[in-house]
């Protein structure tokens, strides 16, 4: 197991209260003395809020619930204390979002009867919401620029996030690494989309290593490379995640 995977099972468990009292207190020690640790446990921490806030200002329009559905929906998707190994369950965060795409995309597919491979990308598409630092969240950091970057990504100013981004651009984590390309993507340069989106799946950046696989996918689909589209739709449709549904509906629709 890597370091970094280490980690997030560790963090996950913290954040959960699933760490024994001796567990707790060694890891409490361990992250007075870990910058960098310090640093990740503050990342899952905007993850979940992101996803919270992600699920309530969007779950309600999309899907057509309630008040009190929504909290259960949202709530659902919440992840329960577990003795288990099982330091991938930070992907299982990413159910939800998924979920609502899912939803949208086999809505689309039914009613879309054009083998184009852009109409597909179009019925496809939806844009990727901000869960590393959303814009209603407690204000902290007001001067980092990475921050900004992904405030204007949230409010769709998607040049400004990429100007704000290149100045991070040799030293940025996998997480802002995904919005850069995703910038890139929403102002119709696939080409520089997938190129960055190719290093963070290359590292297997965690809980966003399936979501560049999907964008990559459709990046290269508007650039008519099918055979590329193909190839990393095929790795999401071979194991279970939350796009493995979609990839198998978009390898027929090209077939």
């Amino acid at each position: 197991m890597s370091r970094e995977q280490a980690n997030t099972e560790w963090i996950e468990k913290y954040l959960d209260g699933t760490l024994s009292a001796e567990e707790k207190k060694l890891f409490e020690a361990q992250l007075k003395q870990d910058e960098e640790l310090t640093e990740e446990v503050k990342l899952h921490q905007d993850i979940r809020l992101g996803i919270q806030l992600f699920a309530s200002s969007t779950l309600k329009e999309t899907l057509g619930l309630s008040d009190q559905d929504a909290v259960l929906f949202k709530n659902s998707a919440e992840p329960k204390p577990s003795n288990a190994n099982d330091g991938q369950r930070l992907y299982t965060w990413m159910v939800v979002a998924a979920s609502l795409s899912t939803i949208l995309f086999l809505g689309y597919l039914l009613l879309e009867n054009t083998s184009s491979d852009q109409a597909l990308v179009s019925s496809y598409y939806q844009s990727y919401p901000n869960i590393l630092n959303p814009v209603n969240r407690s204000a902290i950091a007001a001067e980092d620029v990475l921050t900004h970057a992904l405030h204007a990504y949230e409010e769709r100013q998607f040049q400004e996030a990429i100007t704000l981004f290149e100045k991070h651009e040799g030293n940025m984590q996998g997480g802002y690494r995904f919005y850069y390309a995703l910038s890139f993507l929403e102002t119709d340069q696939p080409e520089q989309a997938i190129e960055i989106l190719e290093t963070v799946v290359e590292e297997r950046v965690p809980l966003f290593y399936h979501p560049a696989l999907w964008y990559q996918a459709l990046a290269y689909l508007k650039i008519n490379q099918k055979s590329k589209a193909r190839e990393k739709l095929n790795i999401l449709a071979e194991v279970e995640n939350s796009y493995q549904q979609n990839a198998n509906a978009l390898l027929e629709a090209l077939d």
